[in-house]
């Protein structure tokens, strides 16, 4: 038992070297546009983010638990050739996809002319940010249904290496500009996709079998559809508040937010192992037992979550004026972030149940309650407001999963 949680923490711990040291250059990205940029600057910034995560929603996260998923079933039947052949599958699907939405999303943005805050060429490049990172993922999946988890870390490092290089090259070239800000970040991105191809070489070893993209469409589109909704849920602050408080507040709530997602970092690592592991799972005693013992774990690190952002927040000051500004933001997006990792145990559980329209449920339920109270109270007190619109929408969603959950477990032990 004892060399088991080694192992667990071990695996986590490679995992998140990974994730922070790409967190830690997505920080770079940011902090340099805080330094050269206005807020209102700042707030289209945050909205080329948002529709980054949304469109990275619809692409890419349906097709990386799918790819996991699927991968993991081909290879437990020994079918190596066939579980490459879904990682192929799912590369290619995800580059047609952005294709496709950058398209759609130029020609809107061009229809509807200058009634909206973001240009053609910015939601062009968001979308193509979102399809490099969507990338990025499937191939990440493929490592991660081996549950070989140092080179998942090294494939996330690769890309933040490639991110760093981007971002120096396009500060060496000139002046700072929001779409020069955003190539760096595809380019970052992509070239990590390419760089990190040899770190599949394993899996490919025995060759590939062509196929399963059906397979891989008719899972990904409920995990799609519902991480679209829950990336919607995340990113729309921004979205929002330039419509009921202007750039400004979009801009001060995005500076009060993105630190936070040093905790999110914390949570994908942990959802990225958690959905590794219940995946393997074959039985509804063992995904009880395995739930709550996450479920522990995920409360007394949010608490740890929570009590770090309120010793960080007086610091704050040193880097900037924009971030003094937006102090307690921070605080208050720490404590959202903090009830999202109690959520993420629950969702693998769906996944493991091989049940994903739950997980789709639970936020469709929960996106209303966040548009409904981001009207309330931001039109009132702006980022603030938003801020704890955010955390109503994901307290009610955690209430739905457990319900969801235990239904689902239920019926699972009654079968």
């Amino acid at each position: 038992m004892a060399q088991a949680t080694e192992s667990r923490y071990r695996s986590i711990l490679v995992l998140l070297s990974g994730n922070v040291l790409g967190a830690a250059v997505a920080g770079a990205f940011f902090l340099t546009a805080s330094q050269s940029f206005s807020l209102e600057e700042m707030g289209r910034y945050a909205v080329a983010i948002s529709v980054q995560w949304v469109a990275f929603g619809l692409i890419g996260t349906g097709l990386s638990i799918a790819t996991l998923r699927i991968t993991r079933d081909r290879l437990s039947s020994a079918d190596r050739r066939g579980a490459a052949g879904v990682v192929v599958s799912a590369a290619i699907s995800v580059c047609v996809l952005a294709l496709l939405l950058g398209a759609g999303a130029y020609g809107l943005l061009r229809a509807v002319g200058d009634r909206v805050e973001i240009s053609p060429v910015l939601a062009v490049l968001a979308v193509a940010w979102a399809g490099s990172r969507a990338l990025l993922d499937a191939m990440r999946s493929g490592l991660l249904a081996q549950q070989d988890f140092r080179r998942a870390a090294l494939l996330t490092s690769t890309a933040a290496a490639t991110g760093l290089l981007a971002l120096t090259i396009v500060l060496v070239a000139g002046e700072l500009s929001v779409v020069r800000l955003l190539g760096a970040h595809v380019a970052g991105l992509f070239g990590g996709a390419v760089a990190s191809v040899p770190l599949l070489a394993p899996l490919f070893r025995e060759g590939s079998r062509g196929g399963g993209v059906r397979a891989l469409l008719a899972y990904a589109r409920w995990p799609a559809l519902s991480e679209g909704t829950r990336l919607l849920q995340t990113n729309l602050g921004p979205l929002l508040l330039v419509g009921l408080a202007g750039p400004g507040e979009a801009g001060r709530f995005g500076m009060g937010r993105y630190p936070a997602y040093f905790f999110d970092v914390i949570a994908v690592t942990l959802y990225q192992y958690w959905l590794a592991k219940a995946v393997e799972l074959r039985d509804q005693a063992s995904l009880r037992g395995y739930l709550g013992r996450q479920m522990r774990f995920a409360t007394w690190l949010g608490l740890a979550m929570v009590t770090a952002a309120f010793l960080i927040q007086p610091f704050l000051s040193l880097l900037g004026e924009n971030f003094d500004r937006a102090g307690m933001l921070f605080v208050i997006s720490s404590l959202d972030f903090a009830i999202v990792l109690l959520i993420r145990p629950i969702e693998s559980v769906f996944h493991g149940l091989h049940r994903p329209r739950l997980e789709l449920l639970q936020r469709m339920l929960t996106l209303p309650v966040l548009s409904i109270a981001a009207l309330v109270l931001a039109s009132r007190w702006g980022a603030v407001g938003m801020a704890w619109a955010h955390i109503v929408a994901t307290a009610v969603s955690l209430g739905v999963g457990m319900f969801l959950v235990r239904r689902a477990l239920q019926a699972e032990s009654a079968a």
